[in-house]
């Protein structure tokens, strides 16, 4: 009997080990623009191209010397508690940052720069890119 209960228990942790690499690995998709989100700019009712939604477009050095446009998205610029923006110190859960993304309040509740996009995100495709961005090192 206790042979087959730690069996169990060892099935179940393999499925949320296998759960999680696919929605981490979805996140990617996401970030990398190889899965679009539908997007708009702050105050525009007009959908962006798909190619100018891409996270990575603004997130992500494009090269040796090249600096990222927007702040690097790691698992430490989410987690640890910093001044964004003029505000108090804040870090991100999951919760304020789909906000952020949809909304573009942080969570501060500061709004960001228009010039980042606001997304329509379902709550998987959320949980995805977070589970993505806190991948990140």
């Amino acid at each position: 009997m206790r042979a087959s209960g730690t069996i169990a228990l060892l099935l179940a942790l393999g499925a949320v080990a296998c759960e999680e690499s696919r929605m981490t690995a979805l996140g990617e998709h996401l970030f990398k623009g190889k899965r679009p989100v539908p997007a708009r700019l702050s105050g525009d009712p007009t959908l962006l191209p798909v190619e100018a939604t891409r996270c990575s477009n603004c997130h992500e050095p494009s090269g040796l010397d090249a600096a990222a446009f927007g702040p690097e998205v790691t698992a430490t610029s989410l987690l640890s508690e910093k001044k964004r923006r003029g505000g108090p110190p804040s870090r991100y859960d999951f919760k304020s940052f789909c906000a952020l993304l949809r909304t573009g309040i942080d969570p501060t509740f500061v709004v960001i720069d228009r010039a980042m996009p606001r997304y329509e995100l379902n709550d998987e495709s959320c949980k995805a890119l977070w589970n993505y961005m806190r991948s990140r090192p």
